[in-house]
């Protein structure tokens, strides 16, 4: 990132494996003449975040007009848990924000999983994000056994926020 002034950054994609790839977008979006607006981040299902994530890691993302989360589900459910607890925090300091998009590749679903929801309609609820149009959650699924009906049903019973949208699919592998 070091090659590209911050000033020219408008949307910023990102690949978050390990720390190593964090403290670069803590620098980035901590600098007082950033630009960053929108934000897309995918990470990994092979990410080694999850034991090293910690609240003195948060992003300075208060300036940032749309975010994008693209995660897998991971089959321990603590690990997808931890992680999304982690970007909802994150969303605490947004005032601008407009947007916020999860994109999540669904591999198991377990009641526990939607404890997390219930912890961004707390966040909604509020009042934090007076700018905000849309809240989309996107679960993407391969497997035939999950009814997407249900999930997103499931989904959808977390929050009292109309401007919360969940849209559940089923892919197939090619």
């Amino acid at each position: 990132m070091s090659f590209i002034p911050p000033l020219w950054i408008i949307t910023l994609g990102i690949l978050l494996r390990n720390m190593a790839n964090i403290r670069p977008l803590q620098n980035l979006l901590s600098g007082e003449h950033h630009s960053v607006r929108n934000l897309i981040v995918h990470v990994p299902r092979t990410t080694g975040l999850f034991n090293e994530l910690d609240s003195s890691h948060h992003l300075r993302i208060s300036r940032l007009q749309t975010i994008t989360l693209d995660i897998w589900d991971y089959p321990d459910d603590t690990r997808d848990q931890h992680l999304l607890k982690w970007w909802i925090e994150n969303l605490r300091q947004c005032i601008e924000i407009r947007c916020i998009t999860f994109c999540i590749m669904l591999g198991n679903m377990n009641m526990g999983d939607l404890a997390v929801w219930k912890g961004l309609n707390e966040l909604l609820s509020k009042g934090r994000f007076p700018a905000l149009g849309a809240v989309i959650i996107t679960v993407h699924t391969k497997r035939t056994s999950i009814d997407v009906g249900s999930v997103k049903r499931d989904i959808e019973s977390q929050f009292t926020d109309i401007r919360v949208h969940v849209v559940v699919t089923r892919y197939a592998l090619q």
